[in-house]
Order: C-alpha cells, then structure tokens, then sequence
C-alpha cells in the first residue's frame, strides 16, 4: 500500500536549511541580525539569487521573514524552489537509517521520495511527495 503525502513545509531544521543550501549550489545561510528592506530580523539569513534582501528563517518560531517588494526585489519562484528544496532535504533527514530514500523529480515539478530497505534492498511502499 502506498502512502503519499503533501508536505507544507515550516522551516525547523538548521541541517535541512543547509543542505537545501548545498543542493541549490547557493552560499551557507548565516547567523545573526540581518536587514530586510527597513527592519532587522535575527536568525539564519540565506541570499537567493536575483533577491535584493535575505530571507530570514527564525527556526524557534518556524517563521521566515522577507521582502521581495511584489517581485521587483527578487523573484517568488527562486523562494519557492528553495522551500521545496529544504522540505526535501527535512523529509530525507526524518528517514530512518535503514531506509535509503531515492528522489524522483515529477513532471508537475514536484518531487516524490521513495524508500529502499537498505538491508533487503526492496522498495518499501511509503513515499512523501513534496510540492513545488
């Protein structure tokens, strides 16, 4: 039996935000106080390309503070891909050692995981898709 899930996603997990980092070829988030337009927000900062301000992620609070001025100071999308790129990397981290999850990217652009029994090397039944 196959489960499928819809992950929305609340930003938690400094080693997910790092390695959606990684896997977007993007810089290391960083730490500390960080200007957004007019007002500081404290947390992890990540520069998204074409953005003129950080995103800040406040992981305590699960909230992600930013200003894209309705697309002129960066493009959603690029927001987006990064969201769907951390939540991947959340569910991949929430995977038990023996399940080896193998990522399949769907032509809708979401991504579904699947997990393979790294001991008996069969496809378990569970997946989690996560949306674009």
């Amino acid at each position: 039996m196959s489960h499928v899930s819809t992950v929305e996603v609340e930003v938690k997990s400094a080693a997910a935000l790092s390695a959606a980092c990684v896997r977007l070829g993007l810089s290391a988030p960083v730490v500390g106080s960080h200007r957004v337009f007019r007002k500081e927000f404290t947390g992890l900062a990540v520069n998204l390309p074409g953005w003129r301000w950080p995103v800040v992620f406040d992981l305590a609070a699960g909230v992600v503070q930013t200003d894209n001025f309705n697309g002129y100071w960066g493009d959603r999308a690029e927001l987006e891909k990064f969201l769907q790129a951390y939540g991947v990397e959340a569910a991949i981290e929430a995977f038990p050692p023996h399940l080896q999850p193998v990522e399949v990217k769907n032509a809708d652009g979401s991504v579904t995981l699947r997990a393979v029994d790294r001991r008996t090397k069969s496809k378990k039944s569970q997946s989690r898709k996560v949306y674009r």
